[in-house]
């Protein structure tokens, strides 16, 4: 959550221009790393961040490859997914939101942009279908057999690199790789952006299983919506994640949850109603 505190407008200059250190207990604010803050004077306000030394840092909206967050916990979003110093973070909220496109993003412009240090997008998804109705048994490799589940993660690479970019290409050089969950157990994932979309429908298991995968300069962007989980437990496993005070407390985890639907007016109408 957001957490917006009023203070004086020498505050809100002083940490705009970075004349003026200020602590989180200072603002008797939860001294947790990465709480995102917000210094209002009035109409006047600027975004902040609790850093791991406890202090507060302005962070601005940026745009990176013509994407640019469209509200306030969007910004703080793209700013903990572009931080290399933080391992895992962790987005839920429901569908809309930005969720997916922004950890794409991200991961595109650290890989194959070259703004990060990792050198793989591993896009993970566990193969659950929506409603009682299933596919039944997909026909050729395994490639083929992730094509219908991973859908999403291939729209959203066109949506940002342009319809023309070459999917295949960058498969075949294993810069992009769509894994299934289920393969998962044995591997150790090394100089790689993890994205795990759907978090939602893992049980414990299967995301213990995947997050013990994650090696030496590896990253993890662990998203979900718990309003829309497979899993009779509604996302326990994702929640547990998202609030357990170890990953609060930690300063290499980031967790943020995204509330308003920017996909579109009829998205957002529908939602409100079938919820």
């Amino acid at each position: 959550m957001i957490e917006t505190i009023a203070v004086g407008g020498n505050i809100v200059d002083g940490v705009a221009d970075g004349s003026l250190i200020l602590s989180a207990n200072e603002l008797s604010l939860p001294l947790e790393p990465y709480t995102s803050v917000i210094l209002a004077n009035g109409k006047q306000s600027i975004l902040t961040t609790i850093t791991p030394d406890l202090t507060l840092r302005k962070i601005s909206s940026r745009k990176i490859l013509g994407v640019k967050p469209r509200s306030a916990e969007q910004v703080f979003y793209m700013h903990y997914l572009i931080d290399n110093n933080i391992d895992m973070v962790v987005a839920t909220g429901r569908c809309g939101t930005g969720k997916s496109i922004l950890a794409l993003v991200a991961a595109i412009n650290a890989v194959i942009e070259g703004a990060g240090t990792q050198d793989t997008i591993i896009m993970a998804k566990c193969l659950s279908e929506v409603g009682k109705y299933r596919l039944g048994t997909v026909p050729g490799n395994l490639r083929e057999k992730m094509d219908p589940y991973v859908g999403s993660y291939k729209v959203g690479l066109h949506k940002i690199l342009g319809k023309d970019f070459d999917i295949e290409l960058y498969e075949m050089k294993g810069i992009l790789q769509f894994v299934p969950i289920n393969v998962l157990r044995g591997w150790s994932i090394e100089n790689s952006i993890v994205i795990i979309d759907e978090a939602q429908n893992l049980s414990k298991m299967e995301l213990r299983t995947l997050c013990t995968r994650i090696g030496e300069n590896s990253r993890l962007f662990m998203l979900g919506d718990v309003t829309q989980s497979d899993e009779s437990d509604g996302g326990y496993a994702l929640r547990t994640v998202a609030q357990h005070e170890a990953i609060l407390q930690s300063s290499f985890c980031a967790t943020v949850e995204l509330i308003k639907n920017e996909r579109s007016k009829l998205s957002l109408l529908l939602d409100n109603v079938l919820s």
